[in-house]
């Protein structure tokens, strides 16, 4: 009997701390969902600043609940993390304000709602979110850039997750695009830029707010068989298709199709070298260290001398530069890709289009190791987000991305290997 009593305590006991643990994660779940409820709703509009600001908010307070309920390593937070450093990035002063007036910190005062200031213009508020987690890495390049191990770790747990919520676009363009907010710069930064923009176009398909009904002519018939080549993975024939519609009559349409087709096959192209660079990436650093000294000077302070003329390291260079050579095929397809891209800027009204201007830029930022190509694409990311201003979901992941690739060129470069 005694030992009947023990175990019904104990069961009770264990119960009650299921109970307890429970709660703030189920808390925690249900400020998700309605945050990203509302966040989705808004994929295809500009979100006003007040519901915007609410949804900011209740991720935060969720993710709060789950650090002090010792879960901030479970699947719920990720989601909720991703969720959160997305919505942080389209934090205006406006929304700022906002998030404020919903934590009784501040703000303008009033309860009306709507994009844009009225009245009295209240002083600089305090940021009330903290900025962006930055990417987890593993011990910090040699060099000061991220190494290519690290750059893949990031890459693969941004796959893992998409692989696990195959089911929830919404959520997996979330991740990718974070993955490529934090890759900006590297070498697995625009493919995952790409996974995001296709999870964001099958969810805006599945919403309805993004459509497309090509005309039934001729020209429009081989961009359809043109497409078909190109969900196979049949890039060359896919691009023909493209240029035989063009051919037929020149569009918009087809000269759009041909300008990502063959950004895309430059993806693909430096996807085959990946491992090798990974591996040249390996040793090049390996010979580096060997190869960099720590020095005084003779006031005490202390820097780091490389020795460039170490057989190893010089190998290791040549490796490298060797590497880069046989990456030139996909370095053109990303120069006709951007003379493309032009092209659709010189057809569009007004000389203006946000997919156009911002990918023409990227296809200079991929070339960055050239100092031209890196200087052009500073000041052509720098006049895109000047020009442009996002109004949906796909156009931000764009926009934001663009911002933190400027942000990554305008680092003063290492020393070129």
């Amino acid at each position: 009997m005694h030992v009947r009593t023990v175990m019904t305590a104990l069961l009770f006991l264990s119960f009650l701390s299921a109970t307890l643990w429970a709660g703030p994660e189920e808390e925690a779940r249900q400020l998700k969902d309605e945050a990203n409820s509302v966040l989705q709703k808004g994929s295809g509009i500009t979100l006003d600043p007040k519901d915007y600001a609410q949804c900011v908010v209740k991720l935060e307070k969720a993710l709060d609940l789950l650090d002090k309920a010792g879960k901030s390593d479970t699947d719920l937070a990720v989601e909720v993390n991703t969720a959160l450093y997305w919505a942080r990035k389209f934090t205006t002063s406006t929304i700022i304000n906002e998030i404020q007036k919903e934590r009784g910190t501040g703000g303008t005062g009033g309860g009306g709602t709507g994009g844009g200031d009225t009245g009295a213009k209240p002083e600089p508020p305090k940021p009330p979110v903290k900025p962006p987690e930055p990417a987890k890495k593993e011990e910090p390049a040699d060099d000061g850039t991220m190494s290519m191990a690290n750059q893949k770790k990031l890459f693969e747990e941004a796959q893992k997750f998409a692989s696990q919520h195959a089911s929830d676009e919404y959520a997996v363009a979330l991740r990718w695009f974070k993955a490529a907010d934090e890759l900006a710069g590297t070498e697995y930064a625009v493919k995952a830029l790409a996974l995001a923009r296709e999870s964001q176009e099958r969810f805006a398909k599945k919403q309805g707010t993004l459509k497309e009904e090509l005309p039934d002519n001729p020209a429009m018939a081989l961009v359809k068989q043109g497409d078909a080549e190109i969900a196979a993975g049949r890039f060359d024939a896919g691009i023909d298709f493209y240029k035989k519609s063009n051919a037929t009559e020149q569009t918009i349409v087809a000269t759009r199709r041909l300008a990502h087709a063959h950004f895309d096959y430059a993806q693909k192209m430096k996807d085959a070298l990946m491992p090798k660079f990974e591996t040249a990436d390996a040793e090049y650093r390996r010979a580096w260290q060997a190869a960099t000294q720590e020095r005084r000077t003779l006031g005490g302070q202390s820097y780091r001398r490389t020795n460039w003329n170490d057989p190893a390291l010089k190998a290791a260079v040549a490796k490298v530069k060797a590497l880069q050579a046989e990456a030139k095929d996909a370095l053109n397809q990303y120069t006709t890709a951007g003379n493309y891209f032009r092209s659709v800027l010189n057809m569009a009204p007004k000389g203006q289009d946000l997919d156009a201007a911002g990918h023409y830029a990227l296809c200079y930022s991929v070339r960055r190791a050239d100092l031209y190509a890196r200087n052009d694409a500073k000041r052509m990311l720098s006049q895109f987000l000047e020009d442009y201003k996002p109004a949906n979901d796909l156009e931000r992941t764009l926009y934001e991305f663009c911002r933190s690739e400027l942000k990554e060129l305008n680092k003063p470069p290492q020393k070129q290997q």
